[in-house]
């Protein structure tokens, strides 16, 4: 089998053969009994036997092409159920707000509280003017399509590292890199894993944001143009000013949301440049308030 055939084996399962064993639910724990009868049917129960016998390279990616076509049968059909089940379990309001509120109180820790205001600003702008009873029925059928279009995203992509690695010499990708390669490739059709994905973007996200945010700030300020006392609020914190984070923390906001260079540059923190300088210049060895 080449790898054109294992491609239209495994769309073919996933538009033919899949559809007539959905039987909806929730996922269980992988059944090995199960998977082993279903590849009864294609391999022999002495496959990793004959697989290490042979010899020739092309015989044993052939070989090891045919137990991927097997396995990942076995796993998009699951994958179906799953899905089915997962769509037929739309109505099942404490099934979906336990996933929606798993998936934003994960999303929540990761990134700063400003943000996770931002986002679920946005997702109260996208369903106003929906009636109040229909509002939360609109929002678990918005996360559940998130979650299913990001474990597609993941499936996709594990599919591409399996199919790379039997392009490639069966001595570096064999049977032991494939099974693991296929678990990954089962796991990423599981709600936890587009979870964690998503999670993890948002996190990625809120860092980019906020570097591109500085970029921005610093572009914004003519450095050269510091005002009289931020060149002097500088030069002290330049020489050793501030020692401690907390001393540093109260100084530059009280908030803890002001950033350094708005409160260098920023004309709108002229009087706090000012009140700090004053207090600066009296001589106090204390955290200077603003």
């Amino acid at each position: 089998m080449n790898i054109t055939q294992l491609f239209i084996c495994t769309i073919s399962v996933i538009f033919i053969n899949g559809c007539a064993s959905f039987l909806g639910g929730s996922p269980q724990a992988w059944d090995y009994k199960a998977e082993k009868v279903r590849l009864n049917q294609s391999i022999s129960l002495d496959y990793m036997k004959e697989y290490y016998s042979i010899k020739d390279e092309m015989e044993r990616k052939d070989k090891l092409r045919e137990y991927a076509a097997v396995r990942i049968r076995v796993i998009d059909i699951t994958y179906l159920q799953y899905v089915i089940g997962l769509n037929n379990n739309r109505k099942n309001s404490s099934f979906l707000s336990s996933t929606s509120s798993s998936l934003i109180s994960t999303t929540s820790s990761l990134i700063t509280p400003n943000t996770t205001k931002s986002i679920l600003g946005a997702i109260s702008a996208s369903i106003t003017g929906i009636q109040a009873t229909s509002e939360k029925e609109y929002f678990l059928d918005k996360t559940m399509e998130a979650l299913i279009s990001q474990m597609n995203a993941n499936r996709s992509q594990r599919l591409s590292i399996i199919i790379k690695g039997l392009n490639s010499d069966s001595n570096k990708y064999g049977l032991i890199e494939l099974n693991s390669d296929l678990d990954e490739y089962y796991k990423a059709g599981l709600v936890q894993n587009a979870i964690q994905v998503i999670s993890a973007n948002a996190q990625k996200n809120n860092i980019d944001e906020k570097e591109k945010l500085d970029d921005v700030k610093m572009k914004k300020y003519d450095l050269k143009n510091m005002d009289t006392n931020g060149v002097k609020i500088d030069n002290w914190l330049k020489n050793g000013g501030v020692t401690n984070d907390r001393c540093r923390y109260k100084f530059i906001s009280n908030d803890g949301e002001t950033r350094l260079i708005d409160l260098l540059y920023d004309e709108s923190y002229k009087e706090q440049r000012a009140t700090i300088v004053s207090k600066l210049e009296e001589g106090t060895k204390k955290c200077p308030n603003k």
